[in-house]
């Protein structure tokens, strides 16, 4: 069991059933594997394995599977097999959503053909490590059928190789809530660190957030949410 596991919540009684369910994904993607061979495509063939989250499985007391800044759901393994590939590697950067189809297609040999309004960016050939930015929004106003038309952008955070960054604001934009972590010395994030905005690392986290939210023209940096913490007007 992992240190930060509540066996106590309800959810725990799910456990045999969710590995019983990746034991069953593992099979199923083996019979992918051997189809391939058996075809002879196997060594021609880009192979990727991934989801679009983790799951809590009652790490720091959540009944929520996703939503959060925390490893396990957050941190998602992404592996390749790449054709002709014959050896393991393990890169430490980050890919993140939008990186994964220029990432696939620069993989194919068809880098030209990516669209320039992608807002993504080939990363298996990286070489920083980089960051992953973290978005937790929340149901906005709905029109008068009672469906949601926009959300709120509740919370915006970051994911370096070793820190973890999360802040949280209320409906006026407000801070409520900040989340750090050193990953390296606190792998299951159960230490959160004191937030000192004089403190390099703080201030080099604070400084990649903006970075990645103005490229991407987030809702945050097109309201200029915390400007007093995240310095949109410093990023080229």
């Amino acid at each position: 069991m992992r240190d930060n596991a509540d066996l106590q919540l309800e959810k725990a009684k799910s456990a045999p059933y969710y590995f019983a369910n990746v034991s069953g994904v593992d099979k199923e993607f083996g019979r992918i594997v051997d189809a391939l061979k058996q075809a002879g495509e196997w060594e021609n063939t880009l192979v990727v394995f991934t989801s679009d989250h983790g799951e809590t499985l009652c790490s720091h007391g959540l009944e929520d599977a996703k939503n959060c800044i925390y490893n396990e759901s957050f941190q998602v393994p992404f592996i390749v097999k790449s054709p002709q590939q014959n050896e393991a590697d393990i890169a430490k950067h980050f890919i993140s959503s939008p990186d994964i189809m220029p990432s696939i297609l620069s993989k194919l040999g068809l880098a030209d053909q990516i669209p320039s309004s992608v807002q993504g960016e080939a990363r298996f050939d990286a070489n920083q490590e980089g960051y992953a930015l973290y978005f937790r929004n929340l149901d906005g106003e709905t029109n008068h059928l009672g469906k949601v038309v926009d959300y709120f952008p509740q919370s915006r955070g970051i994911k370096t190789e070793r820190y973890t960054l999360a802040l949280e604001i209320s409906p006026d934009y407000q801070l409520t809530q900040t989340r750090l972590f050193d990953d390296q010395s606190d792998p299951y994030q159960l230490r959160p660190l004191e937030l000192d905005i004089q403190d390099p690392t703080f201030q080099s986290l604070l400084h990649q957030l903006a970075q990645g939210l103005t490229r991407i023209e987030d809702p945050w940096y097109q309201h200029q949410v915390l400007s007093h913490l995240i310095p949109y007007n410093e990023v080229k």
